[in-house]
């Protein structure tokens, strides 16, 4: 159960920084959740270690922080990150980062889940448009006008 809604937590946590805070250097912001009564979190004396590797398997980042109200972050600065972008061929070969993040009672390894992602520069311009890791992309959508309301459409 706990490494679900770690997991969970981290994917959805690392999704949010992605969209918003991504640049060829990069801040992820990692937050792990833990589930339990104040009281019993308090007293466990849990504590996360998080490792960051890059997409060649090299750790470029060790962090740790105390599960506090059930919750423990920490922020990763890194630097030249490879950007995640698509092969034009489809190849599975995305620069993916991985995160390892371990869960200890007291010095005691209790869990550790790994969390895969991605890391992409996004850019908007009033004049040129959108630009994902510096490549324009044109955004394609449609007009969808509800001229009947109570009618609805098919």
């Amino acid at each position: 159960k706990l490494s679900e809604d770690l997991n969970r937590q981290l994917e959805s946590n690392l999704r949010e920084e992605a969209a918003t805070k991504i640049a060829a250097d990069a801040t992820v912001t990692i937050q792990a959740n833990v589930t339990g009564t104040t009281a019993a979190l308090a007293a466990a004396g849990l504590s996360f270690a998080f490792e960051i590797f890059d997409p060649k398997g090299a750790s470029v980042y060790k962090g740790s922080a105390d599960v506090a109200s059930g919750t423990a972050s920490t922020t990763a600065d890194l630097k030249a990150a490879s950007l995640w972008e698509q092969p034009a061929d489809n190849s599975p070969t995305a620069a993916l980062y991985t995160i390892v993040a371990t869960l200890s009672d007291k010095g005691a390894v209790k869990d550790s889940v790994n969390v895969t992602f991605g890391i992409r520069k996004l850019k908007f311009d009033a004049d040129k448009g959108f630009f994902l890791n510096d490549k324009h992309v044109k955004v394609k959508g449609m007009c969808n006008h509800q001229d009947f309301a109570g009618v609805g459409t098919a």
